[in-house]
């Protein structure tokens, strides 16, 4: 989406340098409404792209390295238990609190689980 945001503003530039020094009054016209189709496509893609980066930057993925992780309903010990992760489980991890994450399985599922049963894969 970037490249296509810088490309669709750069035929903006183009178009409106055409349209400024244009003589004819028809190349005037159809430079005119390219350059602001050019702009509105362009604003178009950076609201995507942001949106795009916003979500890969939601997206924590992390895998459960510990032999047997127990995930709690709370961030603390005393919580109740939920289930039982075992090593190599691909998790995403939503929020951090002190020593324990919040994760959610792809299934949709989610707890808390100490931060040291699992990796961060941004880690690596």
């Amino acid at each position: 989406m970037g490249i296509l945001a810088i490309a669709a503003m750069l035929a903006f530039v183009i178009l409106y340098i055409l349209f400024y020094f244009s003589n004819y009054s028809t190349r005037k016209r159809w430079t005119f409404i390219g350059s602001l189709l050019a702009l509105f496509v362009s604003l178009v893609a950076i609201v995507f792209a942001y949106i795009q980066q916003s979500d890969f930057n939601a997206w924590q993925p992390a895998i459960i390295f510990a032999e047997e992780s127990v995930i709690k309903s709370e961030p603390n010990t005393a919580g109740q238990q939920l289930f039982i992760l075992h090593s190599g489980t691909k998790v995403n991890v939503l929020d951090e609190l002190e020593q324990w994450n919040k994760i959610q399985l792809t299934d949709g599922k989610t707890g808390w689980a100490n931060k040291e049963d699992l990796r961060l894969l941004k880690d690596f």
